[in-house]
């Protein structure tokens, strides 16, 4: 509830500890980036390692969209924290911040005014320190005719026996058309 985590026994059988990976899954199955801990020397018998931050988790409700529709990016972190978003087109924009709310969650209403592809990424602040970096997303804004073409190309490549189907019917209508037309004889005078 509050973010914060423990382990507090790692067991080794080789009298070495073994570098440690930890990722978060949240309850919508989007995962931080692992953080790693490197091995640590068997010299002590104990260490206290961290705080560790992981990345924060996120997702976007769309990854195309028509000038002017709303995308949404969210996703969440620890609670109560400040988050840090990063978005380059083929510049860097200045960064974006909001706040995850009391059980962590946070979402940020991203730009459509331009037709263009974009890369996304968040990381949190908890107090002076940054976490790592969520995943890198990617989202393109599109003209209606281009996502017209491509949500039709999608369609085809993912129904082909249909697609198939209505191209034959289409020249077939062609072809019969083409018969049935009456067919003039020009008059010689």
């Amino acid at each position: 509830s509050t973010g914060y985590y423990l382990f507090d026994a790692v067991y080794t059988h080789d009298f070495s500890y073994p570098e440690i990976c930890v990722q978060a899954i949240d309850e919508k199955k989007r995962t931080t980036q692992p953080a790693c801990i490197p091995p640590l020397p068997v010299e002590k018998l104990t260490y206290e390692v961290g705080p560790v931050l992981l990345s924060p988790t996120v997702s976007l409700n769309d990854n195309g969209k028509v000038l002017g529709d709303s995308i949404f990016l969210d996703g969440k972190t620890a609670p109560n924290t400040e988050v840090n978003m990063y978005m380059a087109k083929s510049y860097f924009i200045p960064t974006i911040q909001t706040k995850s709310d009391k059980d962590g969650n946070f979402s940020i209403s991203l730009p459509t005014s331009d037709v263009a592809s974009y890369k996304i990424f968040v990381a949190s602040r908890f107090g002076d320190n940054l976490s790592a970096k969520s995943n890198t997303l990617t989202f393109m804004v599109m003209s209606r005719v281009e996502f017209f073409i491509n949500w039709l190309i999608g369609w085809i490549l993912n129904n082909k026996l249909p697609a198939i189907i209505i191209v034959e019917v289409i020249v077939i209508t062609i072809l019969v058309i083409k018969l049935l037309k009456p067919i003039t004889v020009p008059l010689k005078v």
